[in-house]
């Protein structure tokens, strides 16, 4: 199937990959917390653009969103859901956020969403 040097090339792309995203992330928070320069050299080049293209999905939301509004999040178990309801509460207040789980009582994706919508204070319906 893969030739030998294929793989250790695929490994090789892989490293490099992770590399470049643990550097672009140490690039982001220097950027954000204002430390852009070590001694003479600044590195305000490389963070100013790193850091802009970080905040785009933000401006995005920002953007489109609209204030007190009603919005309808289905929650579950899953970090998927639990992120979109995090990230919409930056915005705006649990009573403006409509939550609801389907499922069988006793699974997880079930009790945990009935759980997180209790503890943030959603108006929640179980389906």
């Amino acid at each position: 199937m893969f030739k030998k040097i294929e793989i250790w090339i695929l490994y090789l792309v892989i490293l490099i990959s992770i590399l470049g995203i643990i550097f672009s992330a140490v690039l982001v928070r220097q950027g954000i917390e204002g430390r852009t320069s070590f001694g003479a050299f600044s590195i305000k080049f490389l963070t100013d653009p790193i850091v802009y293209l970080s905040r785009i999905p933000e401006q995005v939301v920002i953007y489109i969103f609209k204030p007190n509004q009603k919005h309808i999040v289905p929650i579950s178990g899953g970090l998927d859901s639990r992120a979109i309801l995090a990230g919409l509460l930056e915005f705006t207040e649990a009573k403006n956020i409509y939550t609801y789980t389907f499922g069988t009582e006793g699974t997880y994706d079930y009790d945990i969403g009935n759980l997180i919508a209790e503890e943030v204070g959603t108006v929640h319906n179980k389906l």
